[in-house]
């Protein structure tokens, strides 16, 4: 009698597992709809290794704003509108604010980058520091930096047209450099702003999806011994790169604070708020690497791709010229107030603010 139930709930036991794995990879009737799935994978087999981007708009016009891919046992959502993302992401912050986990970023990171920090109380003190110090008088009183760099950022274009694309990220980061650290950027070549871009260019690509193995979906691929990982080596060596660079920094401010030569830059307040914010020293570099991450790349991808639009549409560049001649004239530069009366460049700045994929393919190369 015992082993005939001892038999009957190892067969329950092996079926209820068969059932569950067959299962794996499909896609539920509740979920939008989506590609088609194959059993175990899902969609993971059909994830572009690079250029994701230009496949998830072609499923996002097979399959509408809303779709699904099954990424093993997991589901991704995926939004393709800003009315979407306003209703889903905006309108239900509450239940839709946490982050997937990433155990790339995470060993990279040590669990730090505020795009997937998991640990709640981390990304709450994270939030907390950048809305209550990057307020908008304290951005408005950085305009005297942004106006300094400016001025060299026409002065380098001038002198140096071709070299449009480095002036640009120069000029972008010299500005976050100023206004979080207290030092700024005079050239980009053999500069820390190249080897940032350098350290990001990789950490990029191995952030697209389909270049990584599929490590949060099947958590055992992380087990796998580095000779047959590339990609552990690839992560020792940005972790090593980062922190060599965002702690580099930070140090560079505690010497500055300790030998009294404040100059009120963003991470020396930071540093007088750490015990406030129970904030740890590991905590305080990666919050400076993170300003470098937000500001560096975003701005100078979004005036790259500016000035390429305007070199191709120059009937567009002579009215904005005209518009600025008749507002501000040749004697001086634009100031600030001046933007309430110059609707024809708001209008080709939003116009220019396009998603940065698309500005990503339309520079690349560049």
């Amino acid at each position: 009698m015992l082993l005939e139930l001892f038999i009957a709930l190892v067969v329950v036991v092996l079926f209820s597992y068969i059932m569950r794995v067959s299962a794996l990879g499909f896609r539920r009737p509740d979920l939008p709809p989506g590609p088609p799935t194959v059993p175990i994978l899902g969609n993971l087999h059909m994830m572009p290794k690079s250029h994701a981007y230009l496949k998830f708009t072609e499923w996002a016009k097979a399959y509408g704003e809303i779709y699904s891919l099954k990424m093993g046992p997991g589901t991704a959502i995926v939004l393709n509108t800003p009315r979407a993302v306003r209703k889903l992401l905006h309108a239900r912050s509450a239940t839709t604010s946490n982050r997937p986990p990433n155990h790339f970023i995470h060993i990279t990171s040590s669990g730090y980058n505020v795009g997937s920090a998991q640990p709640e109380n981390i990304w709450k003190t994270i939030r907390r520091v950048f809305s209550e110090m990057l307020t908008r008088e304290a951005c408005m009183n950085n305009l005297p930096i942004q106006k300094a760099e400016a001025t060299q950022l026409m002065h380098d274009l001038v002198m140096q047209p071709e070299g449009f694309y480095t002036h640009v990220r120069r000029y972008a980061s010299s500005v976050v450099l100023s206004v979080a650290f207290g030092i700024r950027c005079p050239r980009y070549e053999g500069s820390l702003v190249e080897e940032f871009f350098d350290i990001q260019r990789e950490w990029g690509r191995m952030l697209e999806p389909g270049v990584l193995p599929p490590l949060d979906t099947l958590p055992f691929l992380r087990y796998v011994p580095e000779r047959w990982a590339s990609w552990k080596g690839i992560s020792k060596d940005i972790r090593r790169r980062q922190r060599k660079l965002y702690f580099g920094l930070i140090e560079l401010c505690g010497r500055r604070i300790k030998d009294d030569r404040r100059n009120n830059c963003f991470m020396e307040n930071v540093f007088d708020r750490q015990e406030q914010y129970n904030m740890k020293d590991e905590m305080l570099g990666y919050i400076g690497g993170m300003l470098m991450e937000a500001g560096f790349d975003t701005t100078s991808i979004f005036l790259q791709f500016l000035i390429l639009c305007l070199v191709a549409f120059p009937e567009v560049q002579a009215r904005a010229q005209k518009d600025i001649d008749r507002v501000i004239g040749r004697d001086r530069s634009p100031r600030f107030e001046d933007f309430d009366n110059l609707p024809y460049i708001d209008a080709i700045i939003k116009e220019a603010s396009v998603p940065g994929s698309l500005r990503r393919q339309l520079t690349h190369g560049l």
